[in-house]
């Protein structure tokens, strides 16, 4: 199921409501213009992403900017090694 233009629910692996952060993400792939993967979600608690084009290192820098802006809503992120963890407070 489709969830936003570019975002689908298969892509959580879950069956329950990520609208809550869906919608956050694709704020996010339209300020990059680039496709974001869904690398790991847990429930209500958090989501890695990755970018293809975008550094994880400079991915942060631009969620953290983007939530200064308050264009994301507040939260707190991580840089893992092969992701990025965007948790909404």
């Amino acid at each position: 199921m489709r969830l936003t233009e570019n975002f689908t629910q298969r892509e959580f692996k879950t069956k329950e409501d990520v609208s809550y952060i869906v919608k956050e993400l694709q704020v996010l792939r339209d300020f990059l213009g680039e496709r974001i993967k869904i690398v790991d979600y847990r429930h209500r608690q958090y989501v890695d992403i990755k970018s293809y084009e975008v550094e994880n290192e400079d991915l942060i820098l631009i969620i953290n900017s983007l939530i200064d802006t308050k264009d994301l809503k507040k939260g707190n992120t991580l840089l893992n090694k092969n992701s990025v963890r965007y948790e909404i407070n």
